[in-house]
């Protein structure tokens, strides 16, 4: 036991591994690797004091959500690759639907999970311009050269992101708001009728004040979630009971899929697709009726309950592509630049057939895994993550 107090140390690495069984107080059984023995180690690393040995205590990362967070970048991946193909592709468009419907609000919601409300400070503010500003004005830099190039003059205009470049802005604005909106009774419900109401208004792109208004309800339910402890509670579920609640997280997807493909003309006529992306007002999309609000807001409702499903329904434990999900951020960054000139181009446009389509799913799966390699990472960090502007946040964790 001397030699174990020699030093304790709990991290990523040991958090489930069998020898982290010799380095606690003989709580559970030997090798035991659930979700449970998981947080009771962490909290055991938390509630522990130093005593006369060398002692260090780093936050553990929790698989759960590093999976998640591979699986949503993903998504995110498919759905633009998808997007060119789903006026000529039933299937695509079909798939493309299913995955809008909520891999934004799902990407938002792990945000906001993982984000704080406590008092701004000078390392959180210059967190947040560099995980986010920086990186958003030198990638919106790049995308005018590129874009230079074919509208001939140089053109740059950083209030208007480029493409995916949006999220940056509104995350951005998000981390910097949720203090001030931790203070507001009942803020879900706030974000909620801000969401709603703000589409009634011509609320345009400028620095992706629209979108930031839609998906903040997303923000400040991933916040409000873990403040809740929904995650600790889903971890310390029996596998037993977990493969039932399962079931119900496969049963709400197949139903979605089920109803986007039977009334998938419909959904065309009407222009569902432009409800989903949320970046302009109701009749700016051709929703023009009173109640248009109601469609947002129902959108938002089977958003909510794809994340349960997608949440239950993803890997507790670790797995291959776990270490994978803390490199979210530069795919999210590189992936539109693989896209972008496959896009132009019949791979990524018009009609496919089915084993196209398994091809183009294939293939941005192999992108994801590609860009979110660890010498990928290191690569493009003084991009993705330019620490050498402000040198003193290179300890902060994004």
């Amino acid at each position: 036991m001397a030699q174990s107090q020699a030093k304790f140390t709990i991290d990523a690495g040991l958090q489930c591994d069998k020898s982290t069984r010799d380095h606690t107080d003989g709580y559970g059984k030997r090798g035991d690797t659930s979700p449970r023995w998981c947080i009771r180690l962490a909290h055991q690393a938390r509630l522990a004091k130093p005593r006369n040995y060398a002692y260090r205590v780093s936050s553990p990362r929790i698989p759960l959500w590093d999976n998640a967070r591979f699986l949503a970048i993903t998504l995110v991946v498919l759905g633009h690759a998808l997007t060119k193909t789903t006026a000529a592709t039933e299937s695509a468009y079909v798939l493309y639907t299913v995955i809008y419907l909520f891999h934004i609000p799902l990407f938002v919601f792990l945000s906001g999970y993982f984000s704080s409300a406590d008092a701004p400070t000078l390392k959180r503010l210059q967190s947040v311009l560099v995980d986010l500003l920086l990186p958003y004005l030198i990638f919106e830099t790049v995308w005018s050269f590129i874009q230079s190039v074919n509208a001939g003059e140089f053109l740059f205009n950083p209030l208007r992101a480029s493409w995916t470049l949006w999220f940056l802005l509104s995350l951005a604005a998000w981390r910097i708001l949720l203090p001030y909106i931790a203070l507001v009774p009942f803020p879900l419900v706030v974000s909620t009728a801000i969401a709603v109401l703000s589409g009634y208004w011509s609320v345009d792109q400028t620095l992706s004040l629209s979108r930031t208004l839609a998906f903040l309800p997303f923000f400040v339910l991933g916040w409000r979630a873990r403040n809740w402890g929904i995650g600790e509670w889903w971890l310390s579920r029996s596998e037993s009971t977990t493969a039932w609640i399962r079931v119900g997280g496969a049963a709400t997807f197949a139903v979605i899929l089920g109803a986007v493909a039977l009334n998938l003309e419909r959904l065309r006529q009407v222009g569902f697709r432009k409800l989903l992306t949320a970046d302009m007002s109701y009749v700016d999309a051709g929703f023009d009726q009173w109640f248009s609000g109601a469609g947002r807001f129902g959108v938002f409702v089977i958003a909510t309950l794809m994340i349960v499903a997608f949440v239950v329904l993803t890997p507790r434990r670790n797995t291959w592509f776990t270490a994978l999900g803390g490199a979210t951020m530069t795919v999210y960054l590189l992936h539109s630049f693989v896209l972008a000139p496959l896009r132009a181009t019949e791979i990524l446009s018009g009609a496919l057939s089915w084993w196209h389509l398994v091809l183009v799913v294939l293939g941005s799966i192999g992108l994801t895994i590609a860009l979110a390699q660890p010498f990928v990472t290191r690569l493009f960090a003084p991009l993705t993550r330019p620490t050498w502007v402000l040198p003193s946040t290179r300890a902060v964790q994004s």
